[in-house]
């Protein structure tokens, strides 16, 4: 097919031979941009020479290449080929400047975004697997808010506090499935409120099983999830007396470890016991049940580090509930989740900030802060997606950007 039979209108933009890399491009953009599509434009109809589903699948694209701002993304785009720039919908070959695009991003409604943004990510993953995310097998899924340090924009936030944004995380592939802002003037505390909101953006959460800190192991967390089918492993803390209370009230030395494993990382070598006892009598009768809507078991950690050099060692003890009954979950399984629920401490909060330098984005409006926030998740989650390291190839879409195709085909 020759290219003026296709589209005589882009015949003078395009090198010869362009038009494979113009197809190429099309094919690997065509789900991103049609997603975007549904993103309401808030500009005048004068306004709009350029595409809103364009401009943000670019910034997509330039984030995967490792861009912090909008006039990286401005400045690695420009080395963009034609047939690229056209592929991304922008006719004449012709790229928007950066205030082009500030303006554009500052109208929008970021809540629709992210929905969108998040439901693609979800239906990838859901492609990837080959599964969905509802019912077998059980889904784990952590929650846990973060502050952007360098962004200030609520007046109203206690002592200057910067805003805060709870991710809802899949640590194994590394997904982020939704996001909600949590009131600055609250803190920690508002993440409970937070979590609802998030989980509110997601179509089903059966089967789904949600941990999280103590922040979240309150009676609304516990009772929402398990009216929407999901469940729960919640840590206990002090923060949660009377629950911590009747958790520590458990003969523990009377229970038999059942799951004990072992590893080494950062010099040191870290052993846990885990101990789980089944709840069987009911919340309120003399001796019986724990005060959390549906605990089914309780389970205690006992953590001993040491290191690999030698000297002495320390001993943890940590508490947690779980409405998960020994029919649906192995205490193997469990302990799984424990443990690796702090991946999004580390595959997702400290990549945001090593790898994209979060903390010093000193963003001044609110908009801003969501859209780079959210731009920053999406890339993490769809290299996570590829099985790549986020470093090197953020690295390697910099310089070829022609590999950012792969990673949203």
């Amino acid at each position: 097919m020759s290219l003026s039979s296709l589209s005589p209108a882009v015949d003078r933009y395009l090198p010869p031979g362009g038009l494979d890399g113009m197809l190429e491009a099309r094919a690997a953009l065509g789900s991103l941009v049609t997603a975007l599509e549904s993103v309401a434009d808030p500009r005048r109809r004068e306004a709009r020479q350029y595409s809103l589903a364009s401009m943000l699948a670019l910034l997509v694209l330039a984030t995967l290449a490792g861009c912090r701002s909008l006039r990286s993304a401005v400045a690695w785009a420009g080395d963009l080929a034609p047939a690229v720039v056209l592929g991304l919908g922008f006719g004449r070959g012709r790229l928007p400047v950066r205030s082009t695009l500030a303006g554009a991003m500052a109208g929008l409604d970021m809540a629709v975004v992210a929905e969108v943004m998040t439901a693609w990510l979800t239906d990838r993953l859901a492609a990837t697997t080959g599964e969905g995310l509802v019912e077998e097998p059980l889904m784990h899924v952590a929650v846990d808010g973060k502050a952007l340090r360098g962004a200030r924009h609520d007046r109203r936030a206690k002592d200057g506090a910067p805003p805060m944004q709870l991710a809802v995380f899949a640590p194994d592939p590394g997904v982020v499935l939704a996001t909600a802002e949590v009131d600055p003037r609250t803190g920690k505390g508002g993440e409970g409120a937070a979590v609802q909101v998030a989980l509110d953006q997601v179509g089903s959460i059966s089967g789904w099983v949600i941990t999280g800190d103590a922040a979240h192991t309150t009676r609304a967390t516990a009772s929402y999830l398990r009216a929407r089918g999901a469940h729960y492993v919640l840590a206990v803390k002090a923060n949660r007396s009377l629950l911590q209370a009747e958790v520590a009230e458990i003969p523990w030395d009377q229970v038999p470890v059942t799951v004990r494993t072992s590893a080494t990382l950062h010099g040191r070598v870290e052993s846990r016991a885990y101990q789980v006892v089944e709840i069987t009598t009911p919340a309120g009768v003399p001796g019986g049940g724990l005060s959390l809507p549906g605990a089914r078991q309780a389970i205690r950690v006992t953590a001993t580090r040491r290191h690999s050099a030698g000297g002495p060692a320390s001993t943890t003890v940590l508490f947690y509930v779980t409405s998960l009954g020994p029919e649906r979950a192995t205490f193997a399984q469990i302990a799984h989740m424990i443990r690796t629920r702090w991946g999004i401490e580390n595959r997702l909060h400290w990549i945001r900030d090593v790898v994209f330098d979060e903390d010093r984005h000193t963003t001044r409006r609110a908009n801003t802060t969501r859209l780079w926030t959210l731009l920053r998740s999406t890339a993490i989650s769809l290299i996570h997606l590829a099985g790549l390291p986020v470093t090197t190839t953020t690295q390697a879409c910099y310089r070829q950007p022609e590999r950012t195709f792969a990673l949203v085909r």
